[in-house]
């Protein structure tokens, strides 16, 4: 009899350790509480977050005279893919800065308000953008602004930018996430345009 109960126990422990672990994860309610007050959007609610991986594309250019003249690496687009909590592919993101639904079509194009730098080397700035237009009817028309936060990677090459490679592209990876906040009614859609950013 001992036997016997202490088996059922053991058979409830894993029934029910296997359903807690089968529970799809919860969407964020909030932004990290490590993000600097700076990049905090005023009066938005968070609608989603979503995880990018992907490259940020930079260009080798020759810098103007009044930024002291040479050659550097100018970013020209990102190149990701950014998922949801549960892995599903949610959206890309490219030169604007744009980002598009792969379910419903939706785009916000953002421009940059402020930029930190990373708590980590190596990591690519951390930006709070506002929406500078949004097209379409879905998940990304109602976005009024977005973090990136939590980066990794996607600094300018290593590589030197001369004269010899001028107009050259290198990519170099990075992860981020990306926060979207909404205000408490949606905007009304604008037509999307590519802007230099981020």
């Amino acid at each position: 009899m001992r036997r016997s109960i202490n088996a059922t126990g053991w058979m409830l422990t894993v029934f029910l350790g296997g359903c807690a672990s089968s529970q799809p994860p919860q969407p964020a309610s909030a932004a990290p509480a490590a993000v600097p007050s700076d990049l905090q959007p005023q009066n938005a609610n968070l609608l989603m977050k979503l995880h990018a991986e992907g490259s940020q594309i930079y260009v080798c250019k020759a810098s103007a005279a009044k930024e002291g003249g040479g050659y550097r690496w100018a970013l020209k687009a990102p190149d990701a893919k950014l998922y949801d909590d549960n892995g599903r592919l949610a959206a890309t993101h490219f030169a604007g800065p744009t980002w598009k639904s792969t379910t419903d079509g939706s785009v916000v194009v953002g421009e940059k308000v402020k930029s930190v730098p990373a708590p980590v080397p190596g990591a690519i700035p951390w930006l709070l953008l506002k929406a500078a237009s949004t097209a379409g009817s879905g998940q990304f028309s109602s976005v009024v602004a977005i973090q990136r936060v939590a980066t990794a990677g996607g600094t300018p090459p290593a590589e030197d930018c001369a004269p010899s490679n001028l107009g050259a592209e290198r990519a170099t990876s990075y992860k981020a996430e990306y926060y979207f906040f909404g205000a408490s009614t949606a905007k009304a859609s604008t037509p999307a345009t590519a802007s230099t950013g981020w």
